[in-house]
């Protein structure tokens, strides 16, 4: 009875390790965190005063199109729904962002592959009702090289087309945000930042992580593969 719970278990933990490597089993990637999930994080990171949904409500494409006599029934079940997905926001949601990057060919000398371009002043921009946001993802420079056995060179290869279309899978953990709206490219935007929690590279039909993050290479391969690239 011992040997069969000791298999059992020995079983669980191999089937658990094996899945938390790249490449090895089916999950289910997160949806990138949307333009209103990012609108309502905003407002609850720069105040406790719940935002007059009223006004989000009439800048809808529903309520613009619709007749005057729908316009009130649309407004009080549009704030009522955009009132409770508020209550029920946390801070401490991660945020999920999918960005499509270059990365180039396997280095030997570093053992894994170099990502182009991000860089200290990297930022995502999102639009909602009008407004814009702009998320910058604080320790996006630790990820700018992914480390990988050699072995993963031609997976790699072939679901990111040669690495021309490589699809990151960002996660982040919202920290501040900027009450004063800055000019970016001219125009006024919401500043919000948020930590780098993890990484994964997927394939190309979304069913696969193919690389992540624990294959982190050491900060000083990353410095000197970084020189070689400039």
């Amino acid at each position: 009875m011992k040997r069969a719970i000791a298999a059992l278990v020995f079983g669980f933990v191999l089937g658990f390790s094996a899945l938390s490597f790249a490449g090895t089993g089916q999950v289910t990637r997160p949806a990138p965190t949307d333009a209103l999930h990012i609108a309502m994080l905003y407002e609850k990171l720069i105040s406790e005063r719940v935002p007059d949904f009223a006004d989000w409500v009439r800048e809808s494409p529903e309520f613009k199109k619709a007749e005057l006599y729908e316009q009130p029934e649309i407004l009080e079940k549009g704030k009522a729904k955009l009132a409770d997905t508020y209550n029920l926001l946390s801070t401490n949601e991660p945020i999920v962002l999918e960005v499509k990057m270059k990365i180039t060919g396997y280095s030997p000398v570093g053992k894994g592959f170099l990502v182009q371009y991000f860089h200290d002043l990297t930022y995502y921009q999102y639009t909602y009702m009008g407004n814009r946001y702009a998320l910058v993802p604080n320790g996006i420079m630790a990820y700018t090289w992914l480390k990988a056995p050699k072995s993963f060179t031609k997976e790699i290869m072939q679901e990111t087309n040669n690495g021309r279309d490589a699809k990151l899978l960002l996660t982040l953990i919202p920290q501040t945000a900027d009450p004063k709206p800055m000019v970016l490219n001219g125009k006024p935007t919401r500043l919000m930042m948020a930590e780098v929690s993890k990484v994964e590279l997927w394939s190309k039909d979304g069913t696969r992580v193919i690389w992540d993050d624990k294959m982190n290479a050491p900060s000083s391969v990353r410095s000197r593969l970084m020189n070689l690239y400039q």
